[in-house]
């Protein structure tokens, strides 16, 4: 029974100890999103990626040491868009969006100020969950098409490097609101690598116009000569970030 007893109270002093500068809060981002490719940015008139947005938000836990430094996680649900036009004549003209859901993971390192700076800084785990795809031309014609499965043409798994500053407002001893600017740049490649033949089965099949691989990834195989030539994808982000978190314990 003593030992028991002894148990429970080291196990009670401790959590007493780790909550001791523990953070937890809700978080949220809206900017630009990029999926940035060689041979899509070479494509000229018949392809254009343009300006496209998207946004995150989920959970997170920062354990601070100190006041000043501290390891922070998150679960976030991120949508990633690229949208695109182009023109195949002057009277034949499209629109397209390839739109990307990851379970966004960021393990970042923490520093702020006592005037309530903060800089963090890590990498970012971007799990793939959906992949879809629309196409609009102008004039419209039957065969367009929304929400078309693409995942085929996406690698499941993004890693990328993270980082942001911004500043911190305590609204009373335990609430403080987040304000500021997060960036990511893919190490990982976005899409997938077929071979030649691989990619052709891929193209023919399914309902879209670049079949199951998807404009994205069709186009990282295909140079402004249209001859097969692979170039990898990488994930760009820039937004503005904002977080809502509740101090547990003092540091």
């Amino acid at each position: 029974m003593k030992k028991i007893t002894l148990i429970i109270a080291f196990a009670g002093i401790t959590l007493q100890a780790l909550s001791q500068g523990l953070e937890v809060g809700l978080n949220g981002s809206l900017g630009t999103t990029w999926l940035l490719n060689k041979n899509v940015f070479d494509q000229d008139e018949i392809l254009n990626p343009t300006f496209s947005g998207g946004f995150t938000f989920g959970a997170s836990a920062t354990y601070f040491f100190s006041p000043k430094l501290g390891v922070g996680i998150e679960l976030n649900s991120a949508t990633v868009n690229q949208k695109y036009s182009g023109e195949y004549s002057a009277n034949d003209t499209y629109e397209a969006k390839t739109t990307l859901k990851y379970l966004s993971i960021p393990v970042l390192l923490k520093l702020q100020t006592e005037s309530g700076f903060y800089f963090e800084i890590g990498p970012q785990f971007n799990s793939l969950s959906k992949a879809k795809e629309e196409y609009t031309s102008d004039p419209s014609d039957p065969d367009d098409y929304s929400s078309l499965n693409v995942k085929k043409g996406f690698e499941n798994m993004v890693i990328a490097g993270v980082f942001g500053f911004g500043g911190r407002f305590d609204l009373n001893d335990n609430l403080a609101l987040t304000a500021g600017v997060r960036f990511q740049y893919g190490i990982g490649d976005v899409t997938k690598e077929y071979s030649q033949t691989e990619l052709l089965d891929l193209v023919t099949t399914g309902e879209g116009i670049y079949g199951e691989a998807g404009l994205t990834d069709a186009f990282a195989h295909t140079t402004q000569g249209g001859k097969y030539k692979y170039e990898k994808t990488t994930l760009a982000t820039g937004s503005v970030q904002m977080g809502l978190v509740y101090k547990i314990g003092s540091k």
